[in-house]
């Protein structure tokens, strides 16, 4: 039957039915930050150091596994200060020590950074982001945040 064959014929397919270009860039960071982010790497850390039992000394053994490990970090500034501790290396010692929370986590941290970078940590205001290649140096029980310093 001549009405058949019409009925089985596929319909023309053209370019209407293409779908829309997606936005290369995604919509939670602005492609002109150039902060970048924290390492994975540290943010598993931190998710282990907040699990570990407050009165154990696991916290210091996982410290003691990765003390050598430099981690690219981006920290969300809460305040900047004056390094106040001792520290053996010069660099520090008039350096500012940033406290903030961990992009791309809710840990808050510490970053001890040396003197060179006064000038723009002391133009930062709370919000701002500051990034730092970081080496762990402590978990601090009485404020619950890592402590680091730049490497």
């Amino acid at each position: 039957d001549p009405l058949d064959a019409e009925e089985s014929e596929p319909e023309p397919q053209g370019p209407e039915l293409e779908e829309p270009a997606q936005p290369e860039t995604p919509a939670e960071e602005p492609a002109s930050s150039g902060v970048g982010s924290t390492a994975p790497a540290l943010l598993g850390i931190v998710e282990r150091l907040g699990l570990a039992d407050r009165y154990s000394r696991e916290r210091e053994e996982i410290i003691k596994e990765q003390a050598e490990q430099a981690f690219d970090c981006a920290v969300e500034v809460i305040k900047v200060e004056r390094t106040y501790s001792y520290v053996p290396d010069a660099r520090f010692r008039n350096g500012r020590t940033l406290t903030g929370k961990l992009h791309g986590g809710d840990c808050e941290v510490t970053v001890q950074l040396d003197e060179t970078r006064n000038e723009e940590l002391d133009a930062l205001q709370p919000g701002d982001l500051v990034r730092a290649g970081c080496k762990l140096l402590k978990w601090n029980t009485i404020y619950d945040r890592l402590e680091m310093r730049q490497s």
